[in-house]
């Protein structure tokens, strides 16, 4: 990365800063295929700025660390030294990513603008897909984490295929559902 990309990175991020301080909506274009079948890159997703306290396991959640963004479902938090910890996993990702602290997420994503159309992912049925989607995911990463035998691959695969199934029906029927 030249110093002028280093540069701008820097200002684009000071803008972004600002208008999340603001409290204002900002949209984002997914570019990684990380949360796939449900965030497609090219996708343009909106976040509005939250407080830590209302995230629950399975909302989606963008994070900054280190001057990238991320977008990925929240699948738990843990207490360490008296401070809430954050744990991220992209749907199409087969390990959880590392611990955020609460200063690193930056807000709730509420919904996917496709090409087909828009996805509210606040309605009640997008949030209890999101639990269902979440479950999954932390059966695949609980399975990734046991030692390597033939159960655990293939019990690893059948939660990465029903959890790719099911956010594939999500985004199916989210479409349907804000039409």
């Amino acid at each position: 990365m030249s110093f002028q990309e280093m540069a701008f990175s820097g200002v684009t991020n000071e803008l972004i800063d600002a208008h999340f301080n603001a409290g204002n909506p900002i949209r984002f274009t997914i570019s990684t295929s990380s949360m796939s079948p449900l965030l497609m890159p090219g996708d343009q997703i909106i976040v509005i700025p939250t407080s830590p306290e209302t995230l629950r396991a399975g909302d989606l959640v963008l994070v900054r660390a280190s001057g990238f963004w991320l977008a990925h479902r929240l699948i738990g938090k843990r207490i360490q030294n008296r401070k809430t910890r954050w744990i991220t996993k992209g749907d199409n990702c087969s390990l959880a990513d590392q611990i955020w602290s609460t200063d690193e997420m930056c807000g709730i994503i509420t919904a996917v603008q496709t090409s087909f159309g828009c996805i509210n992912l606040r309605s009640w049925w997008m949030k209890t897909a999101g639990r269902v989607l979440v479950l999954l995911s932390r059966g695949e990463w609980q399975m990734r984490r046991m030692p390597r035998n033939l159960l655990r691959r293939i019990s690893a695969r059948c939660f990465r295929i029903t959890l790719q199934r099911g956010a594939w029906f999500v985004r199916q029927t989210g479409k349907e559902k804000t039409a």
